[in-house]
């Protein structure tokens, strides 16, 4: 994957609205991370990724429009390949960091 592509990721993540105790960044993390086994219903996602509802659609309508997670059939939210690879270079990040 593009490094830009990633980056310029990053940065919209970065932009969103703040929050108060996690990074938008590793909010978005958790809930990649929720999706990435198979899919997952809202409430599952919201559960494992410890965020509100209002905070879950607010990340999925943004993970939806950058092409990182879809919604199959079932209504289930399941990670993109394009979703797998900045998963993949978040969680790389956030262990160099630690």
């Amino acid at each position: 994957m593009k490094y830009s592509v990633v980056e310029t990721l990053y940065n919209n993540i970065i932009n969103m609205c703040a929050f108060k105790y996690r990074s938008r960044a590793t909010i978005v993390k958790d809930i990649l991370g929720a999706t990435a086994r198979k899919g997952r219903k809202k409430t599952h996602i919201m559960q494992t990724a410890k965020v509100n509802y209002y905070q879950v659609n607010k990340y999925l309508s943004f993970l939806i429009v950058n092409g990182l997670i879809y919604v199959d059939h079932e209504d289930r939210y399941r990670m993109t390949d394009r979703g797998l690879e900045f998963y993949k270079a978040l969680e790389s990040l956030s262990s160099k960091l630690r």
